[in-house]
């Protein structure tokens, strides 16, 4: 190839280096620069897959502790029948409101969801009251077994400015009760026969 090379006058050799150098500038065009990013897209997508590995890990380690938080819960709020709890919530109010010098002007309808855990009823109420009433008033509904807070809440003074009107949407979370499990078999013994069901 040397010696062809050799034998050719300058302007084919310059003719055959500018093909060349033509030719490689191609093949790099089409073969290696579309590829030249991707080392840096390989080490970046390393990168993340390591992030996304320790995050995971990580929540996995966390599964004692949202087990143990998941037994608190189940074992937190009231546990009132379902047919009172409607009454339950309209009755704490009530004694609340009164204990703390509050003046209920209207109850609204009693709403109810449901979760995995609790049964969660909501109820608008209609207020009057001074604000260190109030106050006293939303904190130990607080602090009631129940799980009652407060949602939604609008207030605004009276005409003669004296007392807070307020529009509060109280919600309280009750324990759910556990269903029983399908098949499971119950007795009953009614003078001296026992009768046994599968539900």
């Amino acid at each position: 190839m040397k010696g062809y090379f050799d034998t050719l006058r300058p302007m084919e050799k310059r003719l055959v280096i500018f093909v060349g150098a033509a030719l490689f500038l191609v093949l790099n065009w089409a073969f290696v620069w579309p590829h030249a990013s991707d080392l840096t897209m390989w080490q970046r997508r390393r990168v993340n897959a390591r992030q996304t590995l320790e995050r995971y890990q990580g929540a996995i380690q966390q599964m004692k502790f949202y087990s143990n938080l998941i037994a608190k819960l189940q074992g937190e709020g009231l546990s009132v029948d379902t047919a009172e709890q409607a009454f339950d919530l309209r009755n704490a109010v009530i004694v609340e409101a009164s204990r703390s010098g509050v003046s209920i002007q209207n109850q609204g309808h009693t709403t109810e969801r449901t979760n995995q855990f609790f049964v969660e009823l909501s109820e608008p109420i209609s207020v009057t009251s001074g604000e260190q009433q109030l106050v006293n008033f939303l904190y130990n509904l607080g602090s009631s077994a129940s799980l009652m807070r407060v949602r939604d809440m609008s207030l605004h003074p009276d005409p003669p400015h004296y007392q807070l009107n307020g529009q509060i949407t109280l919600v309280a979370s009750y324990q759910k009760k556990a269903s029983a499990k399908p098949g499971a078999r119950t007795t009953a013994s009614t003078g001296g026969t026992t009768v046994s069901t599968t539900q």
